[in-house]
């Protein structure tokens, strides 16, 4: 017997921010004599997992907190591996660095706007004139092995800020 979950999560302290998971559920081995029955001892199998992230403000292009470009390999590794549990552990900790990533973005002088395709942040940062002085590309990588995220940048500085 298969069974379709559908599970929302929303994050209290991000509350423009949805997890949504979908897979199916099946017992492996039917219980005998049973059409339709199953044995409590049979172990469950996960198939078809999706996952969806999706992040209201960042239509606004206010706060660019889910790029979904860096969160595809996450989604990968979810239809790969049927964990569907992977997806809620690696994704809370993609919300605290992206946070972190979008608190240091706004105290910068200059702007942040998201990559093509959703796959990192650059922040143009200028001086007290508004000349740039540089452009910062800051993403976040999914690390499988540990179901979380690193930090990668890469700096341009233009001649005034050399």
């Amino acid at each position: 017997m298969t069974v379709e979950w559908n599970a929302v999560f929303a994050y209290e302290s991000f509350p423009e921010v949805i997890l949504a998971v979908k897979f199916d559920a099946e017992q492996e081995h039917p219980a005998p004599g049973g059409a339709g029955r199953t044995s409590s001892s049979s172990p469950t199998v996960v198939k078809n997992v999706e996952v969806a992230f999706s992040d209201s403000s960042s239509s606004s292009g206010d706060r660019l907190l889910v790029l979904p470009g860096e969160l595809e390999p996450l989604s990968a590794h979810c239809r790969r591996c049927a964990q569907p549990r992977d997806a809620l552990t690696a994704f809370e900790r993609y919300l605290a660095k992206s946070a972190t990533r979008m608190e240091a973005v706004e105290k910068r002088v200059g702007k942040a706007f998201g990559e093509g395709g959703g796959v990192g942040v650059r922040v143009q940062v200028d001086n007290e004139e508004g000349v740039q002085l540089c452009s910062v590309e800051w993403r976040l990588t999914f690390k499988e092995d540990r179901l979380d995220f690193s930090g990668n940048y890469v700096v341009d500085f233009t001649e005034e800020g050399d």
